[in-house]
């Protein structure tokens, strides 16, 4: 699934990541209960690999989306970690 998020979006995305499984389903209802990355009912956001996602905030606010990678470790945003950030995703 590919999200663009808008400027002028009504409200930001929340850190809490059960939160954020409820916004995407209020603001982006068609990706669906069938979205392979979104466990709607456990309310969790995977990586690729499985693994829980992991949100990072900015001034109180969720300013990225990252995955521990390949190696399934957090290493901060180094090593094999994937960080896209909001900023980035606006665009």
């Amino acid at each position: 699934m590919i999200i663009a998020l808008e400027q002028d979006s009504p409200t930001e995305p929340p850190l809490s990541p059960s939160e954020l499984v409820d916004w995407f389903a209020a603001n982006y209802p068609e990706a669906g209960p069938e979205e392979r990355y979104i466990d709607f009912h456990k309310k969790i956001i995977r990586d690729a690999w499985g693994n829980p996602i992991v949100l990072l905030a900015e001034d109180g606010k969720l300013a990225a989306l990252a995955s521990r990678g390949v190696n399934q470790k957090w290493e901060s945003g180094k090593g094999d970690d994937i960080t896209v950030t909001l900023q980035e995703v606006r665009k």
